[in-house]
């Protein structure tokens, strides 16, 4: 469902735009660019990726992580108990919004900078709360 939610998200322009906020830590370019060459439509990407549980000893121990990826990785890991939560919570887009932001990581970008919070802030504003 969070994954349908996260697609149908992307399918929309304001969404989509976040692609061209962002760059390729590597390259510097922005992700549209690496996206758009490289699979067949934004909403379609997040499906493609490989979903899996988290490791409970790992960043999931940190109770503000509920997914986590490496720059480039094509699976994203998911922390259980957290996302579960998020998901019965008043803040139903959050788990979509995750799913993008680890999203935009598996597509090539960095960390600190930009922050954690300022991506998902980022995220947010273009994709809705």
């Amino acid at each position: 469902m969070d994954l349908l939610r996260a697609a149908e998200r992307l399918a929309q322009e304001p969404c989509a735009l976040i692609l061209t906020e962002f760059s390729d830590q590597e390259t510097g370019r922005p992700l549209a660019e690496k996206f758009l060459s490289s699979w067949e439509g934004v909403p379609g990407y997040v499906s493609t990726l490989t979903y899996r549980p988290g490791a409970e000893d790992g960043p999931c121990r940190n109770s503000s992580v509920a997914a986590y990826t490496s720059r480039g990785s094509s699976v994203v890991y998911v922390c259980k108990k957290r996302f579960l939560r998020l998901q019965a919570s008043r803040e139903q887009n959050l788990p979509a919004t995750i799913l993008i932001h680890e999203a935009l990581h598996t597509l090539g970008l960095g960390e600190n900078p930009p922050t954690t919070e300022e991506i998902t802030a980022r995220v947010e504003a273009r994709c809705g709360r």
